[in-house]
């Protein structure tokens, strides 16, 4: 098969701790890019599992297939490169598929190794390039914080944000001066602090929010939604923020997706510079 650079895939060396004893084999033909004597049709019960690397790909090894981002590649009842054919190519790396005649075709060499008790697969292809391939942990799955844009409940405190997307916001001493927009005593101006809100009447249509900013109580007419309780929107396919994904204040609008591949740019320098980060379907990777 033509291997897409990046996607199949290694890194270091380590020992290889061994591979299960076989019982059947087949006979490989010397034309083929292995020249090995002879190949399995599944795969070691050590190697078996799902995989994940840091393209955002996942790898499934099955006992008679090997599937990449849920599309078979190789597989037992197949002929030709397309066979799963497990072989050891050398003292210490092994194939896929043994019967591939061009390089093109071969899935090259991989090796098992274990990093900090954790189960890795590399690939080592042509011209150096390697890819590691990490077991998967469902156990590792991000979780998101959502809330709605009115998640503000008369007489109960919830975390509260500037909007990212304006400067500042006036803020008022009573609800009163509050809803005419009159008499503004202070500027709240920080997109990053934490602060909480409630409704000032059980009736949402008067858009006053009663804010506490480090211990002073203010009023803040919310016509145009100036403080939300989320701090993360998604814009152009993806997520703006003055906060980290992996931060415990991070919180997104209720309703957004986050799917595999989606990034995330933190702004943390005075807007003059960002981060980015991107979701491989289990974690967030620092991109630049």
């Amino acid at each position: 098969m033509r291997i897409k650079q990046g996607l199949l895939l290694g890194i270091t060396t380590l020992t290889f701790g061994g591979l299960i004893a076989f019982s059947a084999s087949s006979t490989v033909s010397a034309s083929n890019y292995f020249p090995v004597h002879h190949y399995h049709t599944y795969t070691p019960r050590s190697w078996r599992g799902t995989y994940t690397n840091s393209y955002g790909s996942t790898m499934n090894v099955n006992t008679y297939s090997v599937a990449l981002d849920g599309k078979t590649i190789y597989k037992n009842t197949w002929s030709g490169w397309h066979k799963l054919a497990f072989a050891k190519v050398d003292s210490s790396h092994y194939t896929f598929n043994a019967l591939a005649k061009y390089g093109y075709q071969s899935s090259r060499r991989w090796r098992l190794k274990y990093k900090s008790g954790k189960k890795e697969l590399i690939n080592y292809q042509a011209m150096g390039y390697t890819t590691v391939w990490h077991k998967y942990s469902p156990a590792v799955k991000y979780k998101f914080r959502t809330a709605d844009n009115t998640d503000f409940f008369y007489d109960t405190w919830r975390p509260a944000y500037l909007d990212m997307n304006i400067d500042s916001t006036d803020l008022y001493s009573s609800y009163k001066d509050a809803k005419n927009e009159d008499n503004s005593v202070s500027t709240f101006s920080n997109s990053r602090k934490q602060i909480e809100a409630k409704w000032i009447s059980k009736n949402q249509q008067d858009n006053v929010l009663e804010l506490k900013i480090d211990g002073t109580f203010y009023y803040e007419n919310n016509d145009s939604h100036n403080v939300r309780p989320y701090n993360a929107f998604r814009s152009d396919g993806s997520i703006w923020s003055y906060f980290k994904p992996t931060s415990k204040y991070a919180m997104l609008k209720k309703g957004t997706h986050i799917y595999k591949g989606t990034e995330w740019t933190y702004f943390y320098d005075n807007d003059s510079n960002n981060k980015t980060y991107k979701y491989n379907g289990s974690h967030w990777k620092l991109e630049y």
